[in-house]
């Protein structure tokens, strides 16, 4: 028995060390297998509530969109993925986290990162940076100056959807209080296309199709389909205003047609007279 035990220095056996390198050996096992099931769970429920987020805005649920990415933001904190949809760029706070960003994400995350940034800068009153990207810095830029004007797309490079949510709205309020017509036009329509589910989404289709010209059977039935009675009294009003700017459009469109044509009229009857004149 003795023989079978070989003893090493401080008395301790091989099998005994053995033994704790083996329980160590384990454990270490344990805790990497803990770590990879706690790392494929965070994976799992932050993807799963980033699809919640899009589902949300899609639906325009936007309480569940909010709710879904802060529980993205817990369970994968660092992305800009998780990160950005749960920003509240009004608060200090939030714009840190996101600057901490651009030091570890890709280059197309840095686009995102950088617009969050631009727009946190507007909502604070502060110069834009030039890393904005230059879709992005449009809109931001025509927010601050209030210009009411939808800028030309920039060859390339779309504005991101978030940045067309927050911007498109008060391009829009500036263009209506400018009775800038087809500014409004293009604001509604855009904001419509980056949200399909608008809350007010049936008084951006009213005002649209009155901007179309569509004719008084239409403009009712849409009129009829708008149910919150605060969005009826404003979308009517709207539409009505800018029916009566499109018939303006048609009537000054027809009176400059009228006058070409009596000019060519004109031109052709001069031409006629001289060329009989000038008969032997």
């Amino acid at each position: 028995m003795t023989a079978l035990k070989e003893e090493v220095s401080g008395g301790v056996s091989r099998d005994v060390i053995f033994g704790l390198v083996q329980g160590l050996v384990g454990v270490i096992l344990a805790g990497i297998a803990v770590l990879l099931l706690w790392s494929s769970w965070a994976r799992w429920t932050s993807t799963w509530a980033i699809d919640r987020i899009n589902r949300a805005h899609l639906a325009g649920d936007y309480a569940a969109a909010r709710e879904a990415a802060l529980t993205a933001r817990e369970t994968a904190p660092g992305l800009a993925q998780t990160e950005l949809p749960a920003a509240d760029l009004s608060q200090a706070k939030d714009i840190a986290r996101i600057e901490k960003l651009l030091r570890s994400s890709t280059s197309n995350d840095r686009q995102a990162i950088h617009a969050a940034l631009g727009l946190g800068a507007v909502l604070a009153g502060k110069p834009i940076s030039s890393d904005v990207p230059k879709a992005d810095a449009a809109l931001l830029q025509a927010v601050a100056k209030g210009t009411g004007v939808v800028p030309k797309p920039v060859s390339g490079e779309p504005p991101h959807r978030a940045i067309q949510v927050v911007c498109l709205p008060r391009i829009l309020a500036d263009a209506w209080k400018k009775r800038d017509f087809p500014q409004v036009q293009a604001a509604a329509g855009g904001l419509l296309l980056a949200m399909p589910n608008h809350p007010e989404r049936d008084g951006l289709i009213l005002l649209l199709s009155a901007a179309a010209g569509a004719n008084d059977k239409e403009i009712a039935r849409l009129t009829g389909a708008i149910k919150d009675p605060d969005l009826l009294l404003r979308a009517g009003a709207a539409g009505k205003a800018i029916a009566a700017w499109r018939a303006e459009q048609i009537a000054a469109e027809a009176e400059k047609a009228a006058a070409a044509a009596a000019k060519a009229e004109a031109a052709a009857a001069k031409a006629e007279a001289a060329k009989a004149g000038g008969r032997p």
